[in-house]
């Protein structure tokens, strides 16, 4: 009986350390002028300038839009360099991802149904270079707290489909534009969830809400669904949802979460969060809650998501308006990866004169001669030029019949991967007693 409730109150106390999170920060709302009145927080690691980015949506002069604001490592919110990115009147929801080139590929949806979705591109220092429509006025699916990926083999995002436990995945060219659609028979409510591309196994992976717990989807390279996993992380919790940030570290998952301990705790879309390291059968290694609500109160924590420099985990989410962080110190080395890895690697700086090789050297030098944006004028070398022109000139139809297009990478183009870290170790990593930890 002791045990019993002395595992209750772990479930229910705020984050501490374990094997693999050595500590988190507690729940804080980060400092800065104008952090409140945002929602759909996202973020990533700002390798150029240190500290992180905080992507949200926040309306300006009456029409709302999408932002970008640099944050340091302290959680200082620099709303004076925020840049506007993608706005549109009766915006709503957000999905956004980076792509192997250290560009965004960034996905909302229009009006209160959210009947309408919309694409935009944008270089790895946030200027658009692409705004295109995903479907406009379709009753069919619901646009919101949509699954996108971004990845060498695969950019695009996926809806579900309000008849039956189908999805639709509409590719993404580089003028964000659609350029294919694939249905997909995941069985599953998607919205919500992650999707993403494994390198290991060279698959795709969806997260799903399950019955009960949650669900992994593997999803070959032709789109076919190879596998389901169901996977309760925490089966003391009453329920599991909105399984919205994933990610590979070394060997293991990390994956983060909203949970409830008691039946109608918060909101219907409210709950704690937690993170979760998984193995790749979907084991759960350790779980630790980083959001601090308050029981009763019918408010918690909404759309989480994370990003990793080095052994930082920043987890974010946003609640009442504002957003809300947690910093989680990992043991990159229980995890398998060296003390080194960065968590997104940008691609190398290029001096070689052959320019992208996304477009030919009359196009490139047509670019400069106007002023545009070549293939040596993004920061870090990175060529956006190919996020320009006719999509259907950049996917190709497949000619082994698999009803997906030909790998853009195929060409070399803008497809460096960001590598998952060594199999070298370190030493040095200090010991922190693993109160509150939890295996399966």
């Amino acid at each position: 009986m002791f045990t019993w409730l002395f595992s209750l109150s772990l479930l229910s106390s705020p984050a501490s350390a374990g094997d693999y999170f050595l500590s988190a920060t507690p729940d804080q709302v980060p400092s800065g002028r104008d952090v409140g009145g945002l929602n759909w927080i996202r973020v990533f690691n700002n390798f150029d300038d240190g500290g992180w980015w905080m992507t949200h949506h926040f309306e300006m002069a009456g029409v709302p839009g999408y932002n970008a604001a640099p944050m340091t490592e302290g959680l200082e919110v620099d709303m004076g360099s925020r840049i506007r990115l993608a706005e549109y009147d009766n915006q709503k929801d957000h999905g956004i991802e980076r792509c192997p080139d250290g560009t965004f590929l960034h996905i909302y949806s229009v009006n209160v149904t959210n009947d309408t979705a919309r694409a935009a591109r944008y270089t790895e220092d946030w200027e658009m270079v692409a705004h295109g429509t995903v479907e406009e006025g379709v009753d069919a699916r619901a646009h919101n707290d949509m699954p996108v990926i971004c990845s060498e083999h695969l950019q695009g995002v996926a809806f579900t489909n309000h008849m039956g436990f189908s999805a639709t995945l509409f590719e993404i060219g580089p003028d964000a534009e659609v350029v294919d659609t694939h249905e997909l028979d995941v069985g599953a409510h998607i919205s919500g969830g992650a999707f993403t591309y494994d390198s290991d196994s060279d698959r795709f992976l969806m997260t799903a809400n399950g019955e009960p717990g949650l669900q992994a989807i593997w999803i070959n390279r032709d789109l076919t669904v190879d596998e389901r996993v169901n996977f309760e992380p925490i089966p003391s919790l009453d329920r599991h949802f909105w399984p919205q940030g994933l990610m590979r570290v070394g060997d293991f998952w990390l994956l983060v979460f909203l949970g409830e301990e008691i039946p109608g705790q918060y909101l219907a879309g409210d709950g704690d969060v937690y993170v979760a390291v998984l193995d790749d059968d979907f084991e759960t290694m350790e779980t630790i809650k980083v959001s601090d609500n308050t029981d009763g109160s019918g408010m918690g924590s909404a759309r989480p998501s994370f990003a990793r420099h080095m052994d930082k985990l920043l987890v974010a989410w946003d609640k009442g308006f504002q957003p809300h962080m947690s910093v989680i110190t990992l043991d990159l080395v229980a995890l398998g990866l060296d003390e080194d890895d960065s968590g997104f690697v940008p691609p190398e700086d290029s001096d070689d004169d052959e320019g992208s090789p996304c477009v030919d050297d009359e196009d490139t030098a047509e670019d400069d001669a106007s002023g545009g944006l070549g293939a040596d004028d993004a920061e870090g070398g990175t060529s956006t030029a190919g996020l320009e022109g006719d999509s259907e000139d950049e996917y190709d139809e497949s000619t082994e019949g698999e009803g997906i297009k030909e790998d853009p990478c195929d060409d070399g183009c803008g497809c460096t991967q960001a590598p998952t870290g060594s199999s070298l170790t370190w030493a040095g990593l200090m010991g922190l007693l693993a109160l509150g930890r939890r295996r399966r």
